[in-house]
């Protein structure tokens, strides 16, 4: 019911919203996971990536979906860093550049740091297979942040669907 309620509520914000945007382009990438090698299944993140993917086109957006459901796909760190740095490439002043992300997050035992969690991510090194979402004291630009900082367009859109568990193995995800 909630997530029902945060898609329409998503929907008509963006609705009423779209015409106050910027005249350039509407550019997305959507990530949803729904299927992990080592953390839980979840059940409606792909699901939820492709309804907010179909209600983006609907709003002008061109974009690229990377979803991982039922033994379907998968999605890596680099192919979503990939995806989202090559729309930062294009993306001119006037754009409007959303970032997605349905599924697992993980903040490691003893780390300051936030994480978005891909089908393959290890456990054992959530800091090298996952993707950090701040840039933490070192300005890290491979985070989601960073690689944000890069982008030129003025309006840049965020938004994460995920629980933060505090992890130290498979289990506790």
């Amino acid at each position: 019911m909630m997530k029902s309620i945060a898609l329409v509520f998503l929907f008509l914000v963006a609705s009423l919203a779209s015409p106050v945007l910027a005249q350039g382009k509407r550019i997305a990438v959507v990530v949803g996971i729904s299927n992990y090698e080592h953390f839980s299944r979840l059940d409606y993140a792909a699901d939820d990536a492709q309804r907010i993917a179909r209600s983006l086109k609907g709003l002008g957006y061109s974009l690229k979906l990377l979803a991982a459901d039922a033994g379907a796909g998968s999605v890596a760190r680099p192919e979503a860093l990939k995806a989202l740095r090559e729309i930062i490439k294009k993306a001119q002043p006037d754009d409007t550049v959303l970032f997605y992300f349905a599924g697992h997050g993980s903040r490691p035992r003893g780390q300051m740091r936030d994480y978005l969690l891909f089908t393959n991510t290890d456990p054992e090194d959530i800091a090298g297979t996952a993707l950090p979402i701040d840039s933490g004291p070192g300005k890290d630009a491979s985070s989601l942040e960073g690689v944000l900082a890069q982008c030129r367009a003025k309006n840049r859109i965020l938004i994460i669907d995920a629980c933060r568990n505090t992890t130290r193995s498979a289990e506790d995800a």
